[in-house]
């Protein structure tokens, strides 16, 4: 099998990747069709990724995201920052690629609680990442052999978020991703 993957690598899911014996291509600049056809991949694993993903690419190569919210909250950039601002549910999700961002069907998600030590946004990311990579691993064979039966997002709820939408409250970030969501919460509260 062959995977084009979009965005940073990732230690666990490389790991991963090279125990099951597939063939990954990554990719971290903005994917053109032609780029997608000379991998011709079996499937396109979107995670991190910086950019949006015509639909030329997605229409024709079978295409997921990993994202980290518990979606349809949190649509979008950075999405663990909202989820502790809002307070919405946090979480991982897995979903198939659509025209609009984050809004695709639902293949897989689960909800995530933290510990009282993980209580800044730097802990609470790498967690997220941990049970995204957990998350994708469980549900492996579903994705790879197109198995899995998706759900509609409920587009009605949730929320969506630009990097435009961060850069008034990124100046907040005192202690940069060290900062205690605990203040976050605070930010928000202060508003009302």
């Amino acid at each position: 099998m062959k995977v084009l993957f979009l965005g940073p690598q990732d230690e666990d899911l490389d790991s991963f990747f090279r125990k099951e014996s597939i063939s990954v291509t990554y990719f971290s600049k903005k994917i053109k069709l032609v780029e997608a056809e000379k991998v011709n991949p079996d499937l396109i694993v979107s995670y991190g990724y910086k950019h949006i993903i015509r639909p030329s690419v997605f229409q024709k190569f079978r295409t997921i995201n990993l994202h980290i919210s518990y979606l349809p909250f949190n649509r979008g950039s950075n999405p663990n920052f909202w989820s502790f601002y809002h307070n919405t549910i946090k979480g991982v999700t897995i979903h198939e690629v659509e025209k609009a961002i984050d809004s695709g069907n639902i293949i897989k998600q689960k909800e995530v609680f933290f510990a009282k030590e993980e209580d800044d946004l730097e802990k609470t990311y790498n967690k997220l990442k941990k049970e995204m990579s957990k998350l994708f691993v469980e549900n492996w064979q579903s994705i790879r052999y197109n198995t899995y039966i998706s759900k509609r997002q409920d587009l009605s709820q949730g929320s969506y978020y630009t990097k435009k939408d961060f850069l008034p409250l990124s100046g907040k970030l005192k202690s940069g991703w060290k900062t205690k969501t605990s203040e976050i919460i605070k930010w928000k509260k202060e508003q009302i």
